[in-house]
């Protein structure tokens, strides 16, 4: 598949479920992640496969941890990454973005791209 554009992006992709959410199984050990974790993994994999431009950095999960604050451990390792220019891209849905104004100011700060599914 050709490039839909003329660059190379280096990809974070960033999942996180909160632990006020109902598939919490997996913090029992019944399993290794949650069913929301390996839905929005498949997502956003099945985007880059349609998007060459698109090379796979890294992978950053939190699974169980609330959104209401940066207070994440894989959250802040990927903004590492980005900081160190390791990083300029990070696929996330509309609902992902949308929640929070001050992720959008860290991210362009930093001259990452965001693309909405």
């Amino acid at each position: 598949m050709n490039k839909i554009i003329d660059q190379t992006f280096k990809v974070a992709i960033y999942l996180r479920l909160s632990k006020e959410d109902d598939d919490l199984s997996c913090s029992s050990g019944a399993k290794n992640e949650s069913n929301s974790i390996s839905n929005q993994r498949k997502l956003i994999y099945d985007f880059m496969k349609s998007h060459p431009e698109f090379e796979l950095y890294d992978e950053y999960k939190d699974d169980g941890k609330s959104g209401s604050n940066f207070d994440r451990a894989e959250f802040k390792r990927m903004m590492r990454d980005i900081e160190a220019g390791n990083v300029n891209c990070s696929p996330v849905s509309a609902e992902t973005i949308s929640t929070s104004e001050n992720t959008r100011k860290r991210f362009s700060q930093n001259s990452v791209s965001g693309l909405l599914q």
